[in-house]
């Protein structure tokens, strides 16, 4: 990563870290924490302009961080491709609806409604 990134990325971390959520939920759309079956700590924050950042940290200390963007979201049709396009990229329905601020339900009920269509 560059520099320039790396210091965007702690930047957005540090402000998520450090403010309350009745506040980060002006800035953020949704910060969400886990941890893996291996025991590393995952933060997911994304922005209402589509940005994402996932940071990982490791058991023993390594630490890995991205960006990603989603594509603009303007109608249900939207969201919906957004959702099997996640899906595609083998994203955990839970995962999905943390980055887009909706219900694993919702989620679940896209994807099952397409695998309707393609049967049908």
């Amino acid at each position: 990563m560059t520099k320039q990134l790396v210091d965007e990325t702690d930047s957005v971390f540090t402000e998520a870290e450090s403010t309350s959520i009745s506040n980060w939920k002006e800035r953020f759309r949704s910060v969400m924490y886990d941890h893996t079956p291996s025991g590393a700590e995952v933060t997911r924050i994304t922005t209402y302009s589509g940005e994402m950042y996932v940071r990982v940290r490791g058991k023993s200390g390594f630490l890995l961080e991205s960006k990603g963007t989603l594509p603009p979201i303007h109608s249900k049709e939207d969201r919906d491709q957004a959702i099997r396009d996640m899906a595609r990229e083998r994203l955990r329905q839970e995962d999905i609806a943390a980055i887009l601020g909706i219900s694993q339900g919702t989620v679940s009920n896209v994807l099952r409604n397409k695998n309707k269509k393609d049967q049908g």
